[in-house]
């Protein structure tokens, strides 16, 4: 594992704000350091949590078959017991647990993910329309549609 996960790891509180404060700490940044840089290490730790879970939540995937999950380099015993124990961000930013989290958490997980999937969808929309124009101006690019007077 990579130095900065394994500070996440040592370092996780409740939240990824939190721990981003206590790895700025750590890092003795300075004021301005903290200002460019807590933003992404926030989002890096937030990467680094949902990572984590992933790995967890594709082992206890029954459709996949695999009878232990690694954590690290560690086989652990029973995949459902870290399932359970796994955490995923609600909308306000909080986490909860599979194994504790409520029907009105796991449907504003829905909801947050329904959002999601609807901005993929957007964004899929827009790459397949441009591959489109590209191939019917027979150009290499939306640069040289563009440059072309093409719009």
């Amino acid at each position: 594992m990579s130095a900065f996960v394994d500070l996440v790891d040592e370092l996780w509180t409740c939240d990824q704000y939190t721990t981003a404060d206590a790895i700025a700490d750590r890092l003795e940044l300075t004021r301005s350091q903290r200002e460019y840089l807590i933003p992404v290490i926030v989002n890096s730790c937030r990467m680094v949590r949902r990572c984590a879970a992933k790995r967890v939540e594709d082992a206890y995937d029954p459709a996949r078959c695999r009878s232990t999950v690694v954590v690290g380099d560690v086989p652990s015993v029973d995949p459902r017991l870290a399932f359970l124990a796994t955490e995923f961000a609600l909308p306000d930013g909080s986490y909860v647990s599979w194994g504790a989290a409520t029907v009105v958490q796991h449907e504003a997980r829905v909801v947050m993910l329904d959002k999601m999937r609807g901005s993929l969808a957007d964004t899929i929309g827009k790459h397949e329309t441009v591959i489109g124009q590209i191939r019917a101006a027979n150009v290499r690019c939306l640069a040289d549609l563009h440059a072309g007077g093409v719009a």
